[in-house]
């Protein structure tokens, strides 16, 4: 397990690690989890380097979009039941990400080898 960076979201520390699926059990059958309770943000050691960009950014997004409110609101809004929802916001964070990859990149914010 290696932390590859410590970061600021939203007023909170977010710590990012990097880990394979014998150190993190959350990570079997993904390429990344967020745990909220922990503040930490899991990547599946060994991804190429443009999974883990577009698994970096998406994990962020769940982050954000808990820190924020965001989720909780839009979930009040739906009506729906914690794992209903979680449908849902894997749906909105997996078309927002490469998005803002592709956002980024074309504003010259991001470098193609990022």
């Amino acid at each position: 397990m290696k932390t590859l960076r410590v970061i600021q979201l939203c007023g909170q520390t977010v710590e990012v690690i990097e880990a394979s699926e014998d150190e993190c059990a959350e990570l079997i059958g993904k390429d990344g989890v967020t745990i909220d309770t922990e503040g930490k943000v899991y990547i599946k050691a060994g991804l190429r380097a443009d999974r883990h960009l577009d698994t970096y950014v998406h994990e962020l997004l769940h982050v954000m979009f808990n820190l924020t409110g965001i989720g909780g609101a839009l979930q009040g809004f739906l009506l729906m039941n914690d794992k209903r929802f979680a449908k849902v916001e894997e749906g909105i964070i997996r078309l927002l990400a490469p998005a803002l990859i592709t956002t980024f990149r074309a504003a010259g914010l991001m470098s193609e080898a990022a």
